[in-house]
């Protein structure tokens, strides 16, 4: 549990529980004992505080806020020894569609996925049609027997189950505004803070793809079919053809809504490739869903392959955003260049770059990345173009780690970890080289200069 989070409603941090474990070890260990043998809880143990932060617009208008629920300290302990028990269980219910809350897993894997996938559509001229569904309110809205039907369908102890119950039926919650407080009963939802809670979802989620039929549906890869790649919530359905993904998104709507989850169709986005002709609108719950060339899934622009460039340029903005952020820090000539430097790399590189694993770039756009850590050395180090110093001697004053190589050491790593990755991952592999659309054309002729890989 990481130092410096703040406590739920008994006053107890992280740190205060850490400094006093040689004392409190021993009685934790037996009252968790008596928790998990006798399926009870203390009164007020799973009890939540709740503060609203406020996002952007009206203040007036509660939407605008964002709940924050602070949880006791003592208890996510003891959700944490209940994770750890259940947690191989949970583990091998989850199909490698699922990326989320799992060990082995990140969200490179999916971004990977997808942009291979592009790649290759393009060069083999196959149509792609990728449906990013968002659901409201998605954490909030499980239905408590969903979840408990999910839990054993998935074979999870009894004991566990009853156990989980007893903290939902006790569970309640504080909201604070201002100097009022209100207490209200949870009654849906998995528990914000909870160190159990992305599992119950994923778990319950996993109940809703049981119930759908898409074993020859999706995409054809290596003699497995690629019908949809989840994130937690964030799910992406894939398919050569309009209307068997129109098919596929009404099961999905149809059995998410028995676990208490209703899709966003404002949010949720239709991507196609270039290789795809005019459709008539695509209906989800009776809305149309928009119809895009690009989305941003995960961090990454997903869509069109040959739209890296524009990648590149949100990052490089995205760095620039964290260099202005501290940009008194950076400017400042009090302030030592060590510090500066730590700040840099911690900071703006990461921003610049994320999902740089999965990229594949030309010297054209190394060169932009670097060109924009060069004009953020500058400024770091108060010299202007017309000093004439070289990019030697700024490397040499500023001692940053240099972008580009980062790139590439990135680069190698994954290359290394995709090495080592189980055969049954989604990670590499061609589409079916002949695919029949739904107006019978058949497609899948490579192109004769194929693409960059």
């Amino acid at each position: 549990m990481r130092r410096g989070t703040a406590p739920g409603e008994d006053g107890v941090t992280a740190d205060a529980l850490k400094l006093a474990s040689h004392v409190l070890v021993q009685p934790l260990c037996e009252l968790f004992n008596k928790c998990l043998s006798s399926n009870c809880i203390p009164a007020g143990f799973a009890n939540s505080k709740t503060i609203l932060l406020f996002k952007k617009g009206d203040p007036s208008l509660v939407a605008n806020y964002r709940p924050i629920s602070l949880l006791s300290t003592i208890y996510k302990t003891f959700t944490r020894v209940l994770t750890n028990r259940l947690e191989s269980h949970l583990e091998d219910a989850q199909p490698v569609e699922q990326a989320g809350f799992r060990r082995g897993f990140s969200m490179a894997d999916h971004i990977q996925t997808l942009n291979e996938l592009a790649e290759k559509c393009d060069e083999f001229h196959l149509p792609l049609f990728m449906l990013f569904i968002n659901f409201e309110k998605a954490f909030d809205s499980i239905e408590y027997g969903a979840l408990y039907k999910a839990l054993r369908w998935q074979s999870i102890p009894e004991q566990a189950i009853r156990l989980l119950q007893t903290i939902n039926e006790n569970g309640c919650t504080t909201i604070h505004i201002g100097f009022d407080k209100m207490e209200i009963n949870v009654c849906q939802g998995v528990r914000q803070g909870d160190t159990i809670s992305p599992k119950l979802f994923s778990a319950c989620l996993q109940l809703a793809f049981d119930q759908v039929n898409w074993r020859s549906k999706g995409i054809k890869i290596n003699g497995q079919h690629l019908n949809h790649l989840r994130f937690a919530d964030d799910i992406v359905l894939i398919s050569h053809n309009y209307v068997q993904l129109q098919k596929m998104a009404k099961d999905l709507q149809q059995q998410a809504k028995g676990i208490g989850l209703k899709i966003n169709v404002n949010k949720s986005k239709l991507v196609t490739n270039q290789n795809t002709h005019r459709r008539p609108p695509f209906i989800v719950a009776g809305q149309q869903v928009e119809q895009v060339s690009e989305f941003v899934y995960l961090g990454q622009t997903i869509g069109d392959s040959t739209k890296r460039q524009k990648e590149i340029g949100r990052r490089v903005t995205a760095g620039w955003r964290s260099f202005f952020k501290y940009k008194m820090i950076y400017m400042s000539k009090q302030t030592p260049m060590s510090l500066k430097r730590r700040l840099f790399n911690s900071c703006v590189l990461p921003a610049m770059l994320y999902g740089a694993e999965t990229w594949s770039l030309t010297k054209r756009e190394e060169n932009r990345l670097a060109v924009a850590q060069r004009r953020m050395e500058r400024i770091m180090a108060g010299i202007s173009l017309r000093e004439q110093k070289t990019n030697d001697w700024l490397c040499k004053l500023t001692r940053l780690s240099d972008v580009v190589r980062l790139y590439r050491q990135r680069k190698w790593r994954w290359a290394q970890r995709i090495a080592r990755m189980n055969e049954d991952r989604w990670r590499e592999g061609s589409p079916s080289g002949s695919q029949e659309s739904e107006s019978g054309d058949k497609e899948g002729r490579k192109s004769d200069g194929g693409t960059k890989s």
